[in-house]
C-alpha cells in the first residue's frame, strides 16, 4: 500500500528523466504528478459510466 502524501514527502520528490504519478495511500484515485520539466500537479483517476477517466487537478 502507498503511503500517505505530506508536506513533507512531496518535498522530497524531484523530477527525473521520465513522468512519474505517485498515489496517495489515504485518498483511493489522487496522485501527485511530477514532470521530468519539474512542473508538479495533482490528478484524480475515477470511472464515469464504467469508463476510466482523470482530471488533472492544477499545478503546484
Amino acid at each position: 500500500m502507498a503511503k500517505a502524501l505530506t508536506v513533507y514527502n512531496l518535498e522530497l520528490i524531484k523530477p527525473g528523466s521520465i513522468r512519474r504519478e505517485i498515489p496517495d495511500g489515504l485518498i483511493r484515485g489522487l496522485y501527485f504528478v511530477m514532470q521530468p520539466t519539474g512542473k508538479a500537479s495533482w490528478a484524480v483517476r475515477y470511472r464515469f459510466r464504467g469508463n476510466p477517466r482523470k482530471l488533472t487537478l492544477g499545478q503546484v
